[in-house]
This record gives C-alpha cells, sequence and structure tokens, in this order.
C-alpha cells in the first residue's frame, strides 16, 4: 500500500484571496490557484485554464488515470465539458469526474 501511495499524485485548484508573489509566480485576488506538491504552478483567471496548465505539467509523469472532484460552486455539466475538453488536449491520460461537494477547492485532482 505504501509502494502504491509513491505512484498517486493529488493536485488543488483554489481562488486567490489576495495580491502577492508566491512560488515564483504573480498572484493576483481572485485568480485561481493550480497547487501540485503544495506550491503554486499556475495563477490564471481562467478555472478551466488554470486545471489545463496543471495537468499538462504533468507530461512527463507516467500517469494514466486523473480523477476530477468537483466542488460544491461547480455545475455537473461544467465538470463534465471540461473533462471533454482535457480528454482531447491532453493524450495518454484518461479522466474521470465525481462530484466532491468541497468548499473553496472547485477541483482536487488525484492522478494514478
Amino acid at each position: 500500500m505504501i509502494e502504491s501511495l509513491e505512484n498517486v499524485g493529488s493536485f488543488e485548484i483554489t481562488r486567490a484571496i489576495r495580491s502577492t508573489q508566491l512560488d515564483g509566480q504573480v498572484v493576483m485576488n481572485g485568480h485561481f490557484l493550480g497547487i501540485v506538491d503544495g506550491k503554486i504552478v499556475a495563477s490564471l483567471e481562467s478555472l478551466d485554464a488554470t486545471v489545463m496548465t496543471v495537468l499538462e505539467s504533468l507530461a512527463e509523469a507516467d500517469y494514466e488515470l486523473a480523477t476530477l472532484y468537483y466542488g460544491d460552486e461547480i455545475a455537473e455539466n461544467d465538470a463534465d465539458q471540461l473533462i471533454e475538453r482535457l480528454s482531447k488536449a491532453i493524450k495518454g491520460l484518461e479522466f474521470e469526474v465525481v462530484y466532491g461537494g468541497q468548499p473553496l477547492y472547485p477541483y482536487l485532482i488525484s492522478v494514478e
């Protein structure tokens, strides 16, 4: 089980509550933050672009499946449409979408 954990990654998408500079990223209040391994890798105005940037950063990794858990402010239809766009843009990675219902994080992403 511990060995399996080494092959799993988790990432967060949330919204900035103030402007700052962190982890080499300029963060603007209200932008969406893509967080990988506790570090901000994206700070963008578009939620979908933030998710795409985070997942594209995994191009070198050997993941096969990404599960997106969508939060309480995301409509199921919007999550499904995002999965369709991701499936077309990122080859070699299978996608699932699950309602997580979490507050503050539009998407939590698990890859394995």
